[in-house]
């Protein structure tokens, strides 16, 4: 028998549900006259599978280095990304809210860098699997 607890919750039953995160960048070819950018990139957290959301994540925050105009950037809706320019790596710290208030928040912490290693044609991805 299982027990009800509050806000619908039952004793005992987990749900997980698989996300990826990762980052995309692309070189623009050399250092952009206007600020020393050498790249564009996008920086996600996605389902695993075809999937909404939104049905269990409230809000993502994604913290940028702090060179960045706004370094918290909140994501209240998919998709769940930043896309900005740089030229250098650094940590991006990920949290993650739930639509259940009773849910904790969980956090994510990428790859070290925000430019993963580059292709010949100086373009790159890198994505991780996790669970939330």
């Amino acid at each position: 028998m299982t027990e009800q607890l509050q806000g619908g919750r039952v004793r005992g039953i987990s749900i997980v549900k698989a996300v990826v995160i990762g980052n995309t960048s692309t070189y623009l070819g050399g250092k952009r006259e206007t600020d020393g950018h050498t790249h564009t990139w996008t920086v996600y957290l996605k389902p695993f599978k075809s999937e909404d959301m939104s049905l269990y994540v409230k809000k993502v925050h994604f913290k940028l280095h702090d060179s960045y105009s706004q370094p918290m950037r909140i994501i209240s809706r998919p998709p769940y990304k930043v896309s900005e320019s740089g030229w250098g790596e650094f940590e991006i710290m990920v949290k993650v809210f739930f639509q259940d208030p009773a849910e904790k928040t969980g956090y994510i912490l990428p790859s070290p860098e925000a430019l993963p290693q580059r292709d010949r044609d100086g373009e790159g991805q890198d994505s991780d699997i996790g669970a939330v």
